[in-house]
């Protein structure tokens, strides 16, 4: 039995020329082969944040040390050594400027109020805390085309505002389209309840303009839908459709042979 394994995370990097060099991985080393023992270690370079911490996790049985600092980030873990009784984590993290620490609690559940489970926004305290506000700019229905048929929407352009008391503001561009009934596109497939069809309903994205924001809508469904199949190309129902229009060649075929 093989006791070493490792797997390239960057395969499903949605840059192509990072799925090569195993920029994101791991790999295990099972001490016993029958046992549930072992050593695991992952890695990924490119990261922006600073984090070191200890946590130790009952459901395997795993306690696991990571340490990151801007440009790589490591874990290594030990499992099944030993029984767990409480899950706990001891941590500090540096990102998005804040600072977050969690001294000796469980993840899972907090406390308000709580200063050992806490954060600190440097941001926020120097300028304030953000507000957001919406100005709809052209709100309107619309039909949404696709290649089985067409879709009855909605599609609300509005700008995006964020302000911190002591500072600029921000303003984006928007559109929320809605179709009540779904486009259809196949799930990921990656868990039970994204396997099977599953329907887009809206969107929100950057667009200048209501055509624009359709127009995005529309490739972002087409673009699940080659990227996840299900219908062997963009065009929903495709193969059912050809099927319909071989059977009716068929019939006609044995039409002509009756008469003939």
């Amino acid at each position: 039995m093989k006791r070493f394994h490792w797997q390239n995370l960057s395969k499903d990097d949605k840059y192509s020329h990072r799925k090569v060099f195993p920029w994101n991985g791991r790999c295990w080393l099972s001490l016993v082969p029958v046992s549930s023992k072992q050593i695991r270690f992952e890695w990924c370079f490119g990261r922006r944040y600073c984090h070191c911490g200890f946590s130790k996790n009952p459901d395997e049985g795993e306690y696991t040390i990571n340490l990151a600092i801007p440009g790589i980030a490591i874990w290594l873990s030990l499992m099944g050594f030993r029984k767990i009784a409480r899950r706990r984590e001891l941590s500090v993290c540096v990102h998005d400027w804040g600072v977050w620490w969690r001294f000796w609690r469980d993840p899972n559940y907090t406390t308000v109020g709580d200063w050992r489970d806490s954060c600190f926004h440097i941001l926020a305290t120097i300028f304030g805390h953000i507000k957001y506000a919406e100005y709809v700019i052209e709100e309107r229905d619309v039909v949404i085309p696709f290649p089985e048929k067409v879709y009855d929407g909605h599609v609300k352009l509005f700008d995006s505002k964020w302000k911190r008391p002591r500072w600029f503001a921000s303003y984006l561009t928007r559109t929320d389209v809605a179709v009540e009934e779904g486009v259809p596109h196949e799930g990921k497939g990656e868990n039970s309840w994204d396997c099977g069809e599953r329907r887009t309903f809206s969107m929100t994205c950057t667009a200048r303009t209501i055509a624009e924001g359709v127009g995005r809508f529309i490739g972002s469904v087409l673009e699940d839908r080659v990227k996840y199949g299900g219908w062997d190309d963009w065009n929903y129902h495709r193969d059912s459709t050809l099927s319909e229009k071989q059977g009716r060649e068929n019939v006609l075929v044995n039409q002509e042979v009756k008469v003939l």
